[in-house]
């Protein structure tokens, strides 16, 4: 692997770890800011905003968060493998 892939890889797996973590930590926060950043920038209500205001949307920021959690991880250890491939075998 270059140090292109390995920069890009590392870059795109923090950032899915980042961002999984906030969802699966702060769910509350990410809503209340989206819910602002949504008022200012739609005058008018609209469905996703609706929605976006029911408790469903925490749930749904938590498996979301999970998720991400979960995939950051997976690509951790296919890259450790790439890299150390003897810690593997």
């Amino acid at each position: 692997m270059t140090g292109g892939e390995i920069f890009s890889g590392l870059l795109i797996l923090l950032t899915l770890f980042f961002v999984g973590a906030s969802c699966l930590v702060r769910p509350e926060t990410i809503q209340s800011r989206a819910l602002n950043l949504n008022a200012k920038l739609w005058p008018r209500p609209n469905r996703l905003f609706e929605w976006m205001k029911m408790t469903g949307c925490v749930a749904n920021l938590r498996v979301t968060g999970a998720c991400l959690v979960i995939v950051a991880m997976l690509l951790m250890t296919i890259f450790m493998e790439k890299w150390f491939g003897s810690w593997f075998r």
